[in-house]
């Protein structure tokens, strides 16, 4: 015979609990509550109190340079940044003004915009200084950066190399400048009058989705590369002026473009690439100026007394008179592509599967 009890219990002290089916004895106990625990530290007020342990907030005020000063003296403000204890400098929507004022990044802290057209740092650096100088293992991204100085820089990396990712960089001068770095751009677009967008001194840095459009009265570029194995992917250069503006120009480099296009309108003729004692290896890319008002226009020159070898695959070249000019002896292979103007100069030119505008075929010779 079995035996069943079901008892809810609440505040019973239990005194006997004898085998199955035997006499369960209880006595109650008073519910009490006990004295009061000490009272605890007051804790943190503001953003800190959400739980940001290595986030620092900057907030904008209605004067943009006491908003530059507050965004200076917050990343000063950080120490102890390491590779185990990143930090993060998180900007609300506003506009920055660091003046003359370098914003020098710091290792191990991330400097993060509310988007491209919600931050925004401004400034008038010195003669070849920087708005912002870049730091190794740091990332500067999703904001504007806008220089004022003609002689200034607006991005300013060398011998360091940060991440530079979702940015816009747009003013006068050269608005990005990359020194014996090996730094990664990934889309940034760059906005220039009368100056030069990304110029690149050594290294080996990787340049992907980056748009960069040149325009003005005064001489300019879209890139300037010297002595660097730059290597760019997704990259778009478009030139507007009345003077001269080439898109890209090498001084004893080795570059290389992929999936990218340079656009060029100018009243007097310009080049899309100009190589001196350089190589350059294209694939998939476009160099149109058939919006040229001026018939001299280049499409590819080279120059120099090293002469380096051109490859060129399934790509574009529109040019009304002269797609590729040797003043020395460079090696050039075409194939796959389509070739527009003439070819002229020294060396030699070996084209395969290549066609003209027209779709006629080019000899062996690009003839």
């Amino acid at each position: 015979m079995g035996c069943f009890m079901s008892i809810h219990l609440r505040c019973l002290r239990i005194i006997v609990l004898s085998s199955v089916c035997s006499i369960l004895v209880l006595s109650a106990a008073r519910c009490t509550r006990g004295p009061a625990g000490p009272t605890g530290p007051v804790g943190t007020s503001g953003l800190n109190a959400a739980g940001y342990l290595r986030t620092v907030i900057v907030s904008p005020v209605d004067d943009p340079h006491e908003s530059g000063l507050a965004l200076i003296s917050a990343l000063d403000g950080i120490t102890g940044a390491a590779e185990a204890s990143p930090f993060l400098l998180k900007l609300e929507p506003g506009v920055y003004d660091v003046d003359r004022t370098a914003l020098i990044m710091k290792q191990f802290v991330d400097i993060e915009g509310s988007g491209e057209l919600g931050t925004k740092i401004i400034g008038i650096p010195s003669p070849d200084a920087g708005i912002i100088v870049g730091a190794d293992n740091a990332e500067l991204r999703n904001l504007t950066v806008e220089n004022h100085n003609f002689d200034g820089i607006g991005l300013y990396v060398t011998g360091t190399s940060p991440r530079l990712t979702q940015l816009r960089v747009m003013g006068v001068g050269t608005e990005v400048k990359l020194v014996n770095s090996q730094t990664t751009l990934d889309r940034v677009r760059i906005s220039c009058s009368n100056g030069t967008g990304i110029e690149i001194d050594g290294g080996s840095p990787a340049l992907n989705n980056i748009q960069v459009d040149i325009f003005g009265s005064r001489y300019g570029m879209g890139v300037k590369v010297e002595s660097s194995r730059a290597k760019f992917v997704n990259l778009t250069i478009s030139t507007d002026s009345i003077r001269p503006m080439p898109g890209l120009v090498a001084t004893g480099s080795a570059v290389t473009l992929t999936d990218s296009r340079i656009q060029l309108v100018s009243s007097y003729g310009t080049t899309g690439i100009r190589l001196e004692n350089s190589s350059l290896d294209l694939t998939n890319v476009t160099i149109d100026a058939t919006g040229e008002l001026h018939e001299y226009s280049r499409g590819i020159i080279n120059v120099g007394d090293s002469p380096g070898t051109v490859l060129i695959n399934r790509s574009t070249i529109l040019i009304r008179e002269y797609g590729i000019v040797n003043e020395s002896a460079y090696t050039v292979k075409i194939g796959g592509s389509q070739l527009g103007g003439k070819i002229s100069g020294p060396g030699t030119f070996t084209c395969t599967n290549s066609y003209t505008p027209d779709f006629v075929s080019l000899g062996p010779n690009c003839l």
